[in-house]
């Protein structure tokens, strides 16, 4: 508990730069985590029960360069703030991105630069009550932002720019929402694509069975097959410039 990492610079570790299991109220902030070889650039996980609530802050780092994902944060309740986290998922033929979160709550991912990442720039699976909130996801492979069967969570003030450039499967939007996600707010993001040869599909796109989502405010003009596409019969979609 209580652990404090400042000030690291980690180049090229052969399998993971920092890997943090079973930890609880930690920080990592101001480091320059550079590479690897085999693995995550950072990895948080429990296995223990009494750690499944880390409550962690990673903030202020620089993360780029992994071999797989820049951030795996598979524990609950923390947050990630402030980074740069750019050109993971190296490997080839894989959708390593720059933020992985898979069945957690409690997670604030906030005003973090997200680029050049191969798979989505933020990627959350089976999960709920996660913010997204003032993060610029750009030149990423796949999706800017993916929720994927999410619940009672946000994406809210995001830029989304130029994604989708490679996508392995059809998660090339600025936002996309899929699987069983229902009640999320998607309000006040920017998704847009200005590149010669337009790559993002459409700015926010929710397919499968997602339902009952307030998509309202959001500025999607500019992509490359439309503004909004949404599934389900629930949704409520007011006051977005298209």
């Amino acid at each position: 508990k209580r652990i404090r990492i400042e000030n690291v610079k980690v180049i090229r570790s052969h399998v993971i730069a920092l890997n943090m299991s079973n930890v609880m109220e930690s920080v990592i902030s101001r480091c320059h985590l550079k590479g690897t070889i085999g693995n995550t650039v950072i990895s948080f996980s429990n296995d223990d029960p009494a750690y499944a609530d880390g409550n962690n802050w990673v903030l202020d780092n620089l993360i780029e360069d992994g071999y797989l994902d820049g951030i795996i944060y598979n524990t609950n309740r923390g947050l990630i703030a402030n980074n740069i986290i750019r050109n993971n998922g190296l490997v080839p033929g894989n959708t390593a991105g720059g933020i992985y979160v898979n069945g957690k709550y409690g997670i604030v991912i906030s005003n973090n630069l997200v680029e050049g990442n191969d798979g989505n720039g933020i990627d959350i699976i089976n999960s709920t009550e996660i913010v997204a909130d003032g993060n610029w996801c750009s030149d990423n492979n796949s999706a800017g932002i993916m929720y994927a069967s999410v619940t009672n969570s946000q994406i809210v003030g995001n830029v989304c720019k130029n994604n989708g450039k490679a996508p392995a499967t059809a998660q090339d939007d600025g936002i996309s929402i899929l699987g069983q996600s229902s009640l999320i707010t998607i309000t006040g993001n920017r998704c847009f694509d200005n590149q010669a040869v337009k790559t993002q599909r459409y700015g926010i796109q929710s397919v499968d069975t997602s339902d009952e989502l307030l998509i309202t405010s959001n500025i999607v003009k500019g992509n490359l097959t439309g503004g909004i596409s949404t599934v389900g019969s629930a949704n409520v979609i007011a006051n977005n410039l298209i």
